[in-house]
């Protein structure tokens, strides 16, 4: 007959040894009491800030990025739009489509520092997007710009609301 040299302390080893890899690792499910981690965040993480690095001004004025790579809104951009007086920035997130419309045509009629620039306005929109969470099907950031592109704001033909 075949004898294992360290007979039965040996399995009984490799078992115990098996078993505190498999607690250490933890189990596939869950303990009583606990939920599984989030997958996405909820939507009031997605428009909450977070620090994901400096901003960088352009020669146009323009300022990027301002939104960090998980699509959350950038702390340092919005403290830096911060000092620029903008109706874009200041809607919240029950605002309408009409509204934020209004409010970059608003914005892009402006004095300094805005000075009317149309990127300027577009990364502000971007901004409030994200911080607003905002999700309108017919409007974005991109829809916006193209819109100020296209002359669609006539100067001072807004009401601000």
């Amino acid at each position: 007959m075949w004898e294992v040299p360290f007979g039965n302390r040996l399995a009984a080893a490799a078992v115990a040894g098996i078993a505190i890899g498999v607690v250490a690792c933890g189990s596939a499910t869950p303990a009583v009491g606990t939920r599984p981690p989030t997958v996405t965040p909820t939507p009031a993480a997605l428009g909450a800030p977070e620090a994901c690095g400096p901003v960088t001004v352009a020669q146009d004025g323009n300022v990027g990025p301002v939104v960090c790579p998980d699509g959350r809104p950038s702390a340092a951009a919005i403290r830096f739009f911060a000092r620029i007086p903008s109706r874009l920035l200041k809607l919240g997130p029950d605002a309408t489509a009409a509204q934020v419309l209004n409010a970059a045509c608003d914005d892009l009629d402006a004095p300094p520092p805005n000075a009317g620039t149309i990127p300027l306005v577009t990364t502000e929109a971007e901004l409030a997007f994200a911080e607003n969470s905002w999700s309108f099907g017919d409007l974005s950031p991109g829809q916006i710009n193209q819109q100020l592109v296209s002359g669609a704001c006539v100067p001072g033909a807004t009401s601000g609301g």
